[in-house]
C-alpha cells in the first residue's frame, strides 16, 4: 500500500510531499535519497540537502536506523500522522552537488595568503616551518612555539 508524507523543512516551514511510498519496503535511507532529489525541496532550499545532511525528525524523535523499513521506524503512530520534519546540518558553502566547495569570501583583499618561506627538518620532531605573514616571520615546531618578528 503506497503512502503520501508530507515534510516539513525546519529551515523555513515549507511543507513538501513525498507520493506513492511504501511504508512496509522503502528504507530511511532510501526516503533520504528520494529527499535530496526532491525538486520542490532543493528549491526552497536554493540547492539540495545531501543525505548525510539530513535529519528526519517524527513526533519528536529522530530517525536514525537506515536500513529499517518506515513502517517499522514510525510504529502504530502512522495511523495517526505521516508529517516528519527535517532539518538540516548541511554548512551553508556546500554548493555543489559533487562535493565541491565554495569558499569565495567576496572580497580582493590578500589577507588569506601564507607565503612559505622556508621548510627545516629537525630530526628530533616532525618538522619546522617558517612562515611569512605579510612583514613579519613566524617560525613554527612542534613543542618549540618561538616567534620572531
Amino acid at each position: 500500500m503506497s503512502s503520501t508524507l508530507t515534510i516539513i523543512v525546519c529551515h523555513d516551514g515549507s511543507k513538501h510531499e513525498i507520493k506513492n511510498i511504501s511504508l512496509s519496503s522503502t528504507t530511511l535511507a532510501d526516503l533520504k535519497k528520494r529527499i535530496e532529489t526532491s525538486k520542490s525541496i532543493s528549491k526552497s532550499r536554493g540547492a539540495s540537502v545531501r543525505s548525510q545532511y539530513q535529519r528526519l525528525f517524527y513526533f519528536g524523535r529522530e530517525l536514525k536506523t537506515s536500513s529499517r523499513s518506515l513502517e517499522a521506524l514510525l510504529g502504530n503512530y502512522k495511523r495517526v500522522s505521516t508529517i516528519m520534519h527535517l532539518h538540516s546540518s548541511q554548512p551553508k558553502d556546500i554548493t555543489d552537488p559533487n562535493g565541491g566547495f565554495d569558499v569565495d569570501d567576496q572580497d580582493d583583499s590578500d589577507d588569506d595568503i601564507i607565503e612559505v618561506t622556508e621548510v627545516r627538518q629537525n630530526p628530533n620532531s616532525f618538522g619546522n616551518v617558517n612562515v611569512g605573514l605579510r612583514s613579519s616571520t613566524t617560525s613554527v615546531g612542534l613543542g618549540t612555539g618561538t616567534r620572531t618578528g
